[in-house]
This record gives structure tokens, sequence and C-alpha cells, in this order.
């Protein structure tokens, strides 16, 4: 009888434990982390751009939302995110800045999932 009280409880611990570590969950800290480790490498190799602000700030701030729920924007998202600190400019300048920001952030995504699939 003991031991079957003592099965239950570990079994009943090990539910509760494994239903707040669910796969988006475990996800979210993995990309978070990710972000975090791939910005430290971006900043040392691109200065210029960090300096432009793609910088810590924009990442936790601005963009955080695109990589929540263990997703990851597409370059073109993330791009769109980074000219809309600014408020400044035409169309034509804000959709020009865009596309010269977009392989940047193609190459900091890339830097993201290569952290995560280590």
């Amino acid at each position: 009888m003991y031991q079957l009280k003592a099965t239950k409880t570990v079994s009943n611990i090990w539910s509760i434990f494994r239903a707040g570590l669910t796969s988006e969950n475990k996800t979210a800290v993995s990309n978070q982390q990710a972000v975090r480790t791939a910005f430290q490498e971006f900043q040392k190799l691109y200065p210029s751009w960090t300096d432009s602000l793609f910088d810590e700030r924009f990442l936790y701030r601005e963009a955080a939302p695109l990589f929540a729920n263990g997703k990851l924007p597409n370059s073109r998202q993330l791009a769109n995110a980074w000219r809309g600190q600014f408020n400044v400019g035409t169309p034509a300048q804000k959709a020009a800045d865009v596309q010269k920001m977009q392989p940047v952030a193609g190459l900091f995504l890339q830097m993201v999932r290569q952290e995560l699939y280590r």
C-alpha cells in the first residue's frame, strides 16, 4: 500500500513538472538564449549595424514579439521591425531601408538558428 501511494505521488509530481515544461516553453527559452548568444557574435562582426540601432534594445523590445511563442520571424519581418523604430522618411525611403536591412536581418536569423540547433 505504501509503495503504491509513493509511486502515485511521484507520478503526480512528474506530471506537474512536465506540464510546466511544454515544448513551447522550452523553445521560447531556447529562442531567447539563441538571440542573446547570436547578438553577442553579431555585434562583433557588424558593429556598424549595432550602431544603426540593430542592438539589444531593439531585439528585446521592438523585435521581441517576433521571437515569442517559440517562433522565428523571417528576414523581412525583422527588417520591418527595425525600420519601424524610426518615424521619419517617405514611404520610398522606408522601403529602401527595409530592403537594405533584409540581408543583414537574414544573417542575424541564420546566426540565431545556428545557436538553436547546436
